[in-house]
């Protein structure tokens, strides 16, 4: 880990002009030495399914979640007349 120093300041050149993070965000830079990487999959291939139908279950799920904040939802005015039951408030009138 390095806080000041030429490498330090090299690194925030770094980040400055790749990403455009400022130094100013940065108090200091970890340094990790790797020594051997191994291939990592996602638990999804671990079941023997292929890319396309990951990628086509995940495209569904976020047009789903979509479609959700696109659609005003109604609100639950049973569930906030319970609630207010529970804490002992009168329920507001119909």
């Amino acid at each position: 880990m390095v806080s000041d120093g030429a490498l330090y300041t090299k690194a925030l050149r770094f980040y400055a002009e790749t990403i455009g993070l400022s130094s100013e965000r940065i108090r200091a830079v970890v340094f990790v030495h790797v020594t051997r990487a191994a291939p990592l999959t996602s638990p999804a291939y671990d079941l023997g399914r292929d890319e396309a139908s990951v990628k086509q279950q995940w495209t569904r799920h976020y047009i789903e979640l979509w479609k959700l904040q696109q659609t005003p939802a109604e609100p639950n005015y049973e569930a906030i007349r319970e609630g207010d039951e529970r804490r002992g408030e009168a329920p507001p009138a119909a």
